[in-house]
């Protein structure tokens, strides 16, 4: 595994990232404390992810007062049984990882505006769909089945994928995102993040609007902004080691 962590980031290292690339990071707080992420948000964080469901819930009743315009990601693995938590409860998905699962959200959000009323304003959900880019069989995604003079073909789930969502308007495409292999060697993390880019621009026409893209964490996030990527997901190289 990739090991990068030279020195940890301070927020005005994050902010300059941020300008000097436009993109946003995320702070990754799965398994920090109640404490850490407060403090994280008094230097000016606002974008924190989870990956754990009722982790994540604790915490975010636990800071409701205390850092009242938290904006919450979900970057983890989305299980059936923790869907209704998972979309009540985050703003953004990254790890939408298969029709089966974005069926079931669509499902849940349309008995949810049943059950609150046809005039209701339910909020709009912002998901990635998650790539598995690296075609990497430990790890979930869609799949790239091509890839021809720079135009990737995906397989019939993500396109199913794309048509559902465009004809439900109370889910969002934000892009999509990917865990690459992990390489020893930066290069070819780099070559499949830039597969990544061409990727949400060969789609943002058809979507009719630009996608982002989600990649790059604490081990390789260098490699993620030389490839254009719009979210970052940092967690040790902000908040220091996990508990």
């Amino acid at each position: 595994m990739l090991k990068t962590l030279n020195k940890n980031l301070s927020f005005n290292d994050c902010v300059a990232l941020e300008k000097q690339h436009l993109c946003k990071i995320v702070v990754i707080s799965k398994k920090q404390n109640i404490q850490t992420i407060q403090k994280a948000y008094k230097q000016g964080f606002r974008h924190f992810g989870e990956s754990y469901a009722q982790e994540a819930i604790l915490k975010q009743k636990a800071l409701i007062k205390l850092c009242p315009d938290i904006i919450w990601h979900f970057v983890g693995g989305i299980q059936s049984n923790k869907l209704k938590l998972i979309v009540n409860n985050f703003s953004y998905l990254h790890s939408v990882d298969s029709l089966s699962i974005l069926n079931k959200i669509i499902l849940y959000k349309k008995k949810q505006h049943i059950q609150q009323g046809t005039n209701s304003n339910t909020n709009i959900l912002k998901i990635f769909l998650q790539i598995n880019i690296s075609n990497d069989t430990k790890k979930s995604g869609f799949l790239v089945t091509n890839l021809q003079d720079n135009t990737q073909v995906m397989s019939k789930d993500f396109l199913e994928s794309l048509s559902l969502i465009n004809n439900f308007s109370e889910i969002y495409l934000q892009g999509f995102m990917t865990m690459p292999f992990l390489y020893n060697d930066l290069n070819k993390v780099e070559s499949d993040f830039k597969k990544l880019q061409l990727l949400s621009l060969q789609y943002s026409k058809q979507m009719g609007h630009k996608l982002e893209t989600s990649m790059g964490t604490s081990c390789d996030y260098k490699a993620a902004l030389k490839s254009g990527s719009n979210w970052l997901r940092l967690g040790e190289i902000i908040l220091g080691s996990r508990a």
